[in-house]
């Protein structure tokens, strides 16, 4: 498998600050809802989310003119991955704002996402630059402070 360098645009980073802030605010509103219902449905919770997940992405796709079904050999990958394993995250997130703070569960996935380049560079080959090396490095050296 060829090893590819894949450059950064302005767009992109703009694109996954707003992701991190929309996840942010999801976790707020975990927490939110974990100290008003303690005994909740975690498993409910996600369902619903995900249903609110789907309806979201899907109007974004039609929007910029996708298409809702991708071919067929795409499609059960992508079912196993946003939906079983996104599924399970939606359940872990939920049910660890419950039991921690907010906080906490965002400062424990800031830690675990500096590894992110790392599984890309294992499954995909992609070449994280020197920047984003130095820039887990810098979260991680943030959170162990």
């Amino acid at each position: 498998r060829p090893e590819r360098v894949v450059r950064a645009t302005w767009y992109g980073n703009l694109v996954a600050i707003g992701a991190g802030l929309f996840f942010q605010a999801f976790l707020l509103c975990c927490r939110l809802f974990g100290r008003r219902c303690p005994g909740a449905p975690t498993a409910g919770l996600a369902c619903w989310g995900a249903l609110g997940c789907g309806m979201t992405a899907a109007i974004v796709a039609v929007a910029h003119g996708s298409v809702l079904c991708p071919p067929h050999a795409e499609f059960y990958p992508l079912i196993i991955g946003n939906g079983a394993l996104a599924g399970l995250a939606w359940v872990c997130c939920i049910k660890a704002c419950q039991l921690v703070t907010g906080a906490e569960v965002g400062l424990i996935l800031l830690a675990d996402m500096p590894l992110v380049p790392f599984w890309v560079y294992l499954g995909l080959g992609e070449v994280p630059s020197p920047f984003t090396i130095g820039g887990g490095l810098t979260v991680w050296a943030t959170l162990g402070v």
